[in-house]
């Protein structure tokens, strides 16, 4: 027993880590045959899972990497990939990949070529653009340049006109100020001629009086006034003497005026 035990023992040590610790030796025969082939099975069949798994865990890193590279590719056709995202890069055959890039290259370079065929009607608009611009320039100088020119004609007339028209002013100014100073002339000349002739009619008229309060103003200067003894009389004389003089003064002035 101990012998079928250790030979059974050690035939299914391979298959069960545990074969040792089990009892073997009771078994019948075919169910020894059984329970034997189920752990060579089971064995069997972990090994192959366990090939399996790492089999595709390998895959899984093949079409990981796979689809990073053909994503690194795709990355300068992004902006023309609508279906990015919806496929799944690392399960497209290299035919379909290399159609699907083919096509993205394709969208890429008409893209590009409607951008430079847009480049140039822009760059073609632009010159056009500037040329009417210069025109317009020019033509806005050359009406400027016309119209400074009209300008500085017309202001060059005015500035003639203004000149001409001071010196008439002028002119007439000096005239009109000669001809009323001839007339304030002439007014005056008349003035004085006639002041002259009424002061010759006046002192002509005044003539007998003048005469007679000249005669008046002699006597009274002629006039000898008497020696008086008393005090109050020289004083009464002296008042007298000087009323006197008022006298023949005032008569002086008026005989001068008249």
């Amino acid at each position: 027993m101990e012998k079928l035990q250790h030979d059974r023992a050690e035939m299914l040590s391979p298959y069960d880590p545990e074969a040792y610790g089990r009892l073997l030796s009771t078994l019948d025969e075919d169910v020894w045959q059984a329970y034997f082939d189920k752990k060579v099975k089971e064995h069997n069949d972990r090994i192959a899972a366990e090939k399996q798994a790492e089999t595709d865990r390998i895959e899984r890193e093949r079409l990981q990497k796979l689809g990073f590279e053909r994503n690194e590719q795709l990355i300068p056709y992004f902006q023309f990939f609508e279906d990015r995202g919806k496929i799944d890069l690392e399960l497209l055959t290299e035919n379909e990949f290399s159609n699907l890039l083919t096509n993205l290259k394709t969208k890429k370079a008409a893209h590009e070529a409607e951008q430079e065929r847009i480049r140039l009607e822009n760059e073609r608009l632009k010159k056009e653009t500037e040329e009417k611009e210069r025109q317009l320039a020019e033509q806005r100088r050359i009406a400027e340049e016309a119209a400074r020119k009209e300008r500085e004609a017309h202001e060059k007339q005015l500035a003639a006109e203004r000149e001409t028209a001071r010196k008439e002013a002028e002119k007439a100014a000096a005239e009109k100020a000669e001809l009323e100073a001839k007339i304030r002339a002439k007014e005056d000349q008349e003035r004085k001629a006639k002041a002259a002739a009424e002061l010759a009619a006046k002192k002509a008229a005044a003539a007998p009086d003048r005469e007679k309060l000249r005669l008046l103003a002699n006597a009274i200067h002629d006039f000898k006034l008497p020696e008086m003894t008393t005090a109050h009389g020289k004083t009464v004389v002296k008042a007298i003497d000087t009323n006197f003089k008022k006298a023949v003064e005032y008569l002086q002035n008026v005989i001068a005026e008249m």
